[in-house]
């Protein structure tokens, strides 16, 4: 089994869903081979941009164990456990370990509006009940809850399995880091890829790598053999499309349908999000069309 680590690019799969609704598997193999050969860091299935909210647990077990046994231990894989409830949550871990993942990625409990105490409760009872690394998410804009850098802290103290936390300020990143060093691998979102290596995040969990993998693998390279000019050029000419494709930096329509349009245009597996999320719209589409072609000309990604 691979070393769990976040260094580098981890990307959050979209589930592929055929004509009728259903979950594609060989769209799922198929996007897997464009990204294991992309160098990727992680594989994270059935996470937010995975739609596992979505998702059965009939469908959630598909998902997952076909993600495992493709990736057959090349990379890590952290399956994504939706949910408010603790309890359903420590359940949804120890499934997806049960299949055969690395780790579970979690995010802050939607809907709930917990206290800053409610979300130090809820986390201290999944990290106290299960045994797998768990990374934590500040899903702000999705849950309406900001996790403070002190329940950062305070998780990072008592529990050795808290092992990542996502998080979409530069201003909150510079804070955990005050108070945790490197005790806590922390990580970014796409549009804060290059400000977040220069203040201590270890990689990104990505919307971009679905599309363009071995360009958001460049920044971080970059970055690490000292080139920064290229790795901020790299950052700058892909910001416009992170733009577009994340629901943190101002994108019209809500993450997963964007990228599901940019992929099916690209020749990926993706078909179209599930309710309530809708397919994107023709204006979306003919943006994302015209952003991407200034990348690539053809349109077209190798799968092989």
């Amino acid at each position: 089994m691979p070393k769990l680590s976040s260094n580098g690019v981890n990307l959050g799969t979209i589930t592929p869903f055929t004509k009728d609704n259903k979950v594609d598997t060989e769209g799922i193999r198929k996007n897997l081979t464009f990204y294991l050969n992309s160098g990727l860091n992680s594989i994270e299935p059935c996470s937010t941009t995975g739609e596992g909210s979505l998702l059965s647990i009939e469908e959630y077990e598909k998902v997952v164990r076909t993600t495992v046994e493709f990736v057959n231990a090349r990379v890590p894989v952290m399956a994504g456990a939706p949910g408010a409830s603790p309890d359903a949550i420590i359940r949804m871990v120890k499934f997806a370990k049960d299949l055969g993942v690395d780790g579970s990625y979690l995010s802050t409990p939607a809907y709930t509006k917990p206290t800053q105490q409610g979300l130090l409760a809820h986390f201290s009872k999944i990290l106290s009940s299960v045994d797998s690394p768990i990374v934590i998410y500040n899903a702000v804009h999705r849950s309406g809850i900001d996790m403070s850098a002190e329940v950062v802290q305070k998780l990072s103290e008592e529990f050795s399995n808290f092992v990542g936390f996502k998080e979409p300020s530069l201003a909150r990143v510079m804070k955990i880091k005050g108070l945790v060093g490197d005790q806590l691998q922390l990580i970014s979102e796409d549009w804060l890829f290059y400000p977040g290596l220069a203040l201590g995040c270890v990689g990104v969990q990505s919307i971009v790598a679905s599309i363009f993998p071995k360009m958001m693998i460049d920044i971080y390279q970059s970055y690490l053999k000292g080139d920064l000019k290229k790795s901020r050029d790299l950052q700058i000419r892909l910001y416009p499309l992170m733009e577009m494709l994340g629901i943190g930096a101002g994108g019209r329509e809500t993450s997963p349908t964007p990228i599901k349009a940019a992929m099916n245009m690209l020749g990926l597996s993706a078909g179209d999000p599930r309710l309530p999320l809708l397919p994107a719209t023709a204006e979306t589409t003919y943006e994302l069309k015209t952003e991407i072609s200034k990348i690539l000309p053809t349109m077209k990604v190798e799968i092989s």
